[in-house]
């Protein structure tokens, strides 16, 4: 809901209802037909009826049964398999929907098949199924159901032989649906059997990708690559299904129809052309019907359509067809006969194509892409030359709604056989468009050509929307209207394709994983591995010699050392990058290059020869002279090549705090170059890119967003926060979506979005997944999950306003910030107690930030700096063991000037570098010399003070403090205040009485610098998730995320 009122413009998002059991399963389970797509009517309503059908099919397949409902009049029940191979996954994805379950799918396909049906259809393997269930079937057979099976294992004749004994004849069942226009049929492609009374066939058709339901297939259907005459093929594939259906239920058809004077598949000349094609129709004697004729072109498109009334008499009737001129192509003639009740009798299609005399007519352009304002030039090649003066007709369509956007007309003159042209124009409006010349002589076409184009959006959108999908999908038509029509923008697929149905593309070009072999022997051990890489060794055997003659794969192999920074890996990575880059750059548009989900190392490595020569070069770098490390570390070391790069677990045993951050920091830059190598690689291709990755801790955040473009994090709260402050121009965004568990579960609304952009986390929606899948918004057949549907119209509001309107805004400064050091995160996991995590602080106040309506900053040493700081009224130290000794200065200034900082326990209790200090670097400030606290007792604090006028006060048991030192102390320094919190606010807040006891506390600590609520919700009964404020010009933006209201709860 959004609503101005007083200059200020109200959001508020409302969660209203929650569920805990079962997710429902309908939309992988039950196919519908609520979604319908283009398609030409066959044979609907059949004359005797609708033919009762049960499909077992698997889940990314079901699509093409309601395809063939839309041509077929059937009456359907279905079953779908989790894929081709398997019926059900047993796993926490599937475990959190109805109906996944191994005994709830053998229930399910048992009792479904207790009906009767006239066929049943098996598109998934028959091995799969359970044993009854395949004792139903050839039992229902035997009765006479028909069965259909589609490109089933190869052995099943040959393992139910008594089955499969009697071979019968089922040409008849497709006469009307010539090979030739089904190219990826092929010949040969049906076997027909009897079982007792019942009919048997094995098909050609459907076809599961790879090994799993995760990957994309058909059902019924060979998957043809797609093009613009995919359709029609597709067309005539669907008649050859629904034929097969119509043999095995022994609908054999009343009437048929054979082409009398010509054969499929003949080849006309365009100036020889039949005045009319014949045909011979059989049937019942003396009987009415009307026989409809539609004439198409390879494109799909209708070139005419008659109907011709005619009455069945004795032998063959004889009906003729006047063939209009045709240009040059292949070209479908489909019949359907209709009775007098309008009930259809039989149904086909002929094939033909025509030849010119011209002969073959190419488009050549410059190239195959075009940026926005570039001028196309391009030439009209003809193979032969006309006779005569004719004209050729330029258009540019858009694709993939086919409207004409560009139309020139030129003259050709007798015996020229190339024609040139020149189109100029602003941006199309497209991603991708055809150029079509028409060869005209005397006002009919001779020929039609065309050639695609590519033209791509190079920008960012202001608010980018993009889904995780399959790489490929059978039939782009279905499927890619569906995301588009969702709002996204981009998705994981081939880029021509995606770019036919205006999407781009956010290619996953590698994945990042630096991990040891926990197994190596000793003298390899921690050598880091760069997962992969190894595989693509032998592809660049001519640029590893020239970095190293004495090497090729196999001696890197044997080697073992495929830590990136081994200088033939880091290279032959940037090389293979750079390649697969090629298959997107320049010709089609890629909203960003990702580098990969779920990316991850291990601070375990860092240790393998490539490795240790780098580490030497960091040392150098970071110290300049030996003297200065041998401080730090507290060794005598003679030079940087004498450094011992010890192993993690022997830093640990001898405190050596240095050394563990120094090595931290050092497989964290590891980390990150091959994140920051990859982006440099890919823009030396394409200079437009946005290169990034999503899903993945990132380590040395500030280092790691130095020269990416895009991240997101693993749904991390105080990661998201940091990728707020510190990614400020990048694109970020946190995956969400169809989760069945995870990410803030699968709401009607979309919930983990909406917290996200009104804390200003996020500049773009990553929605997982498209599906069909458990985890994705696309039921089976295409349609939109129930949840989707409910969920649809909240991001429509979003994509429409209120998202830019978040974005473009920024959150208003309320002057709280909190300091961030990497160096104390190392710390914090070196296992010592002293050494508190920011989260121990910083989590519980940030989630008292959102509920109460503060925003804050995270705040680095490059911002102290900068002079940041003077925009903030207070500053929390929360886990801030290692503080700089620059940012220390700054501190003391912003005090002095009248700022507040509150620290939790040993704040600044070692140097920059990681060295523990005597005593913290703030004991001047206190009065006393605060030594490093490793010691903590359960105690009942109790605060009663006053602060500048303003009263805090805290009453809570059994807090974690540090031992031996008041729980509250407060020194002013200057005309502001140093006060020092001995316990973490996740102490606090676990025993404290209630929220809002934890909040009061709080407010009065920020009451102290006049820090207040701006924003009061009441007469609410449910929670607070976000409140958030924002100032644009001349107005504020207050947005607000509640959970569990009631229905009638006014909001004041």
């Amino acid at each position: 809901m959004i609503k101005k009122l007083n200059g200020v413009f109200l959001i508020f998002f409302v969660i209203c209802t929650i569920c805990f059991a079962k997710l429902n399963g309908d939309y992988l389970h039950q196919i519908t037909t609520k979604y319908i797509t283009e398609h030409l009517n066959w044979a609907k309503p059949l004359e005797k009826g609708k033919i009762k059908c049960l499909f077992l099919v698997p889940r990314h397949g079901a699509r093409e049964v309601v395809e063939l409902w839309q041509r077929l009049d059937i009456e359907f029940e279905s079953f779908t398999a989790w894929w081709q191979g398997q019926i059900a996954v047993e796993d926490m994805y599937e475990g959190a929907i109805e109906g996944t379950t191994n005994k709830e799918k053998n229930t399910e396909i048992i009792s479904k098949l207790e009906k009767d049906y006239d066929v049943i259809v098996v598109s998934i393997g028959f091995d799969v199924l359970p044993a009854e269930a395949k004792y139903k079937i050839f039992e229902k057979a035997y009765k006479g159901t028909g069965i259909v099976f589609l490109n089933p294992n190869n052995s099943i004749d040959r393992v139910y032989k008594k089955v499969f004994f009697e071979k019968i004849d089922a040409s008849d069942a497709f006469l009307n649906t010539p090979a030739e226009g089904i190219p990826s049929l092929g010949n040969n492609f049906f076997r027909g059997y009897k079982y007792g009374n019942g009919r048997i066939l094995i098909m050609k058709g459907g076809a599961q990708g790879a090994w799993s339901g995760y990957y994309g297939g058909t059902s019924l259907t060979v998957p043809e690559k797609y093009s613009r005459f995919w359709k029609s093929h597709y067309e005539n594939n669907m008649v050859a299904i629904a034929k097969a259906v119509m043999w095995a239920s022994k609908r054999e058809p009343v009437f048929s129809m054979r082409n009398a004077n010509f054969k499929n598949g003949d080849n006309f000349i365009q100036t020889e052309l039949p005045k009319e094609l014949k045909f011979g129709i059989t049937g019942d004697k003396n009987k009415i019907v009307n026989v409809n004729l539609r004439l198409r072109d390879e494109w799909n498109e209708m070139i005419d359509e008659k109907t011709i009334k005619t009455k069945i008499e004795e032998g063959e009737k004889q009906i003729s067809y006047n063939l209009p001129f045709l240009k040059q192509g292949n070209f479908y003639l489909d019949f359907i006969i209709y009775n007098e009740k309008k009930n259809i009798e039989n149904f086909g299609f002929f094939t033909f194509s025509v030849d010119s005399t011209i002969g073959k007519v190419n488009i050549a352009t410059e190239k195959d892409w075009y940026d926005k304002g570039e001028k196309i030039k391009g030439v009209v090649e003809l193979e032969n030359t006309l006779k005569e003066k004719g004209e050729i007709i330029i258009k540019i369509v858009d694709s993939p709604n086919k409207k004409i956007w560009v139309k020139k007309s030129y003259l050709i003159e007798p015996e020229q056989k190339n024609l040139n042209f020149e189109i100029d124009f602003g941006k199309f409006p497209a991603l991708y468009g055809f150029i079509e010349a028409e060869i005209i002589q005397n006002n009919r076409v001779l020929v039609k050509s065309e050639k695609g184009i590519s033209f791509p959006d190079r920008e960012m959108p202001l608010y980018p929307s993009f889904v995780w999908s399959f790489n490929e999908t059978p039939y782009p038509e279905f499927y890619l209207p569906q995301l588009t029509k969702a709002g996204f923008d981009a998705l994981q697929a081939n880029p021509e394709i995606s770019a036919m149905f205006n999407l781009k593309t956010w290619p996953m070009l590698t994945r990042i994983f630096l991990f040891v072999n926990r197994n190596a022997p000793q003298e390899k051990k921690g050598w880091m591995q760069f997962g992969g890489i190894d595989k693509a060794l032998p592809k660049f055997e001519d640029e590893i010699k020239k970095i190293d003659p004495n090497l090729d794969s196999k001696k890197i192999i044997e080697i073992g050392d495929f830590s990136y920074y081994n200088p033939v890996i880091r290279k032959i990575y940037g090389l293979n990058l750079k390649k697969q880059v090629k298959n997107y750059f320049p010709a089609y548009p890629t909203l960003y290059y990702n580098l990969g989900d779920e990316n991850s190392y291990t601070i375990e490595g860092g240790y393998a020869p490539g490795e240790n020569a780098e580490f030497i070069k960091f040392l150098e770098k970071k110290y300049k002279k030996i003297e200065n490390l041998n401080k730090e570390w507290e060794e005598n070391f003679k030079s940087f090549e004498d450094v011992k790069h010890y192993f993690v677990e022997d830093m640990r045993k001898g405190k050596k705090y240095v050394a563990y951050c120094d090595h931290v920091k050092f497989v964290s830059k590891e980390y990150a170059d091959v994140h920051l190598d990859a982006a440099e690689a890919i823009k030396e291709v394409d200079p437009y890119a946005y290169v990034g990755a999503e899903g993945s801790p990132s380590g040395d955040i500030e280092y790691i967003l130095s020269k990416l473009d895009v991240w997101g994090p693993y749904s991390d709260t105080i990661e998201n926060e940091l990728l707020r402050c510190f990614g400020k121009n990048k694109l970020r965004t946190i995956w969400w979506g169809g989760y069945v568990g995870t990410h803030g579960g699968r709401n009607e609304v979309p919930t983990p979005l909406w917290n996200y952009l009104l804390s200003g986390i996020v500049n773009g929606n990553s929605f997982f997944m498209a599906g069909p899948w458990n985890e994705g918004f696309l039921s089976v057949d295409l349609s939109y999950a129930r949840y989707f549907e409910s969920m649809f119209p909240h991001l429509k509001k979003l994509e429409d306003g209120i998202a830019p309107l978040l974005i473009i805004n920024e959150l208003k400064n309320y002057g709280i910030a909190v300091y961030y050091s990497f160096t104390s995160q190392i710390l914090s996991g070196f296992g010592e107690n002293k050494f508190l995590p920011l989260s121990s602080s910083c989590s519980p106040l940030i989630q008292f930030c959102y509920r109460n309506g503060f925003n804050f900053d995270f705040l680095n040493s490059e911002m102290l700096k900068n002079g940041k700081l003077n925009d903030y009224k207070i500053l929390f130290l929360f886990g801030s063991s290692s503080i700089h000794p620059e940012d220390k200065k700054k501190i003391e200034e912003f005090i002095k000037k009248g700022g507040i900082v509150i620290a939790d326990i040993n704040p600044g209790i070692c140097n920059e570098n990681g060295k523990l200090l005597d005593k913290s670097q703030f004991s001047e400030i206190l009065g006393f010399d605060l030594k490093p606290a490793e010691d903590f007792t359960l105690k009942n604090v109790e605060i009663d003070r006053e602060i500048n006028g303003k009263s805090i006060k805290l009453k809570v048991n059994n807090v974690s403090t540090a031992s031996g030192l008041d729980p509250f102390i407060v020194k002013q320094y200057g005309n502001g205040f140093f006060i020092l919190l001995n316990f973490n606010l996740s102490s606090v807040f676990n025993s404290s009485p209630s929220i809002s006891d934890f909040d009061d506390f709080l407010l009065d600590i920020l009451s102290i610098c006049g820090i207040k609520k701006q924003v009061n919700i009441e007469n609410f009964t449910g929670g607070i998730a976000r409140i958030a404020l924002r100032k644009g010009d001349d107005f504020e933006i207050l947005g607000a995320l509640l959970y569990y209201g009631k229905v009638g709860d006014r909001i004041t």
